[in-house]
């Protein structure tokens, strides 16, 4: 019991960061509750906290939702009005001023409250900038660049597994691939089982080899931790056209000098 709370806790802590935003989420609920607890929508928001909250903190159905859910229980919080809360309480709280004075000045306070409780958008560790302008990873923009520069006026055909896959089209459509992100997309067995094949946690080059080459894939971007793997594809009829991280970028080569054929 004392271990799921904890772990209630620590979702809960997470779920706010380093900002003050559960400060200015209560302290609006107090406002609402001191001021405006006989309006309907506030017996309605005040029904609806309490569910939710009861149930997240509640070890009984925290330990339900962990068993069909995992650990993905805490999107839960994601129902937790918070925004909602703050844009009604600004509303009413502008809504009662009736001077033009009064009424930018208490603007002005609330926006300065929003700024110091939150945090900068651009520290936050999930938020990049990157050097191109479809604004995806850089190293799926190389992937791009050096597939595009290699196969010139060449159709293409590129097996991405789901570390970029989500990412290639909205770079470049014209790039054809057997399936997208979660093997969306997939048409034929095969394809399910390339992908499958290709999210191993170390890709085998026979069998990804054989699905790319029943699917027509001249082009595979697949993990490659060791030399003995990469010469496994070069065996298969691959050559390494780059390299991004564990990533190799390989291409199928002609069948009369692979001896392979599609």
């Amino acid at each position: 019991m004392k271990e799921i709370i904890n772990q209630t806790a620590a979702v809960w802590n997470s779920f706010w960061g380093e900002s003050h935003f559960w400060l200015l989420f209560l302290l609006c609920l107090i406002y609402l509750l001191i001021f405006h607890r006989k309006k309907p929508y506030f017996r309605f928001l005040a029904g609806y906290l309490t569910i939710v909250l009861l149930v997240f903190w509640c070890p009984l159905t925290e330990k339900i939702m962990i068993r069909f859910i995992g650990d993905t229980f805490w999107r839960l919080l994601w129902l937790v009005p918070v925004f909602p809360v703050m844009a009604l309480t600004f509303t009413e709280l502008l809504s009662g001023q009736k001077k033009k004075g009064s009424f930018f000045l208490v603007f002005l306070l609330l926006l300065v409250t929003i700024g110091l409780t939150g945090r900068d958008y651009w520290t936050q560790e999930y938020v990049y900038s990157y050097g191109n302008r479809q604004k995806v990873p850089d190293a799926a923009a190389f992937i791009c660049e050096t597939i595009k520069a290699d196969a010139a006026k060449e159709e293409i055909m590129a097996a991405v597994d789901n570390r970029y896959a989500p990412y290639i089209r909205v770079y470049d459509a014209s790039l054809k691939m057997p399936f997208g992100r979660n093997c969306r997309g997939s048409l034929t067995g095969n394809s399910r089982r390339l992908y499958l094949a290709m999210s191993e946690e170390i890709p085998s080059a026979k069998k990804v080899s054989k699905y790319a080459r029943r699917l027509g894939c001249n082009y595979l971007v697949v993990r490659i931790y060791e030399e003995e793997d990469l010469a496994a594809f070069e065996k298969n009829g691959y050559e390494m056209l780059g390299e991004t991280g564990v990533y190799k970028i390989l291409k199928y080569k002609k069948e009369k000098e692979s001896g392979y054929s599609y």
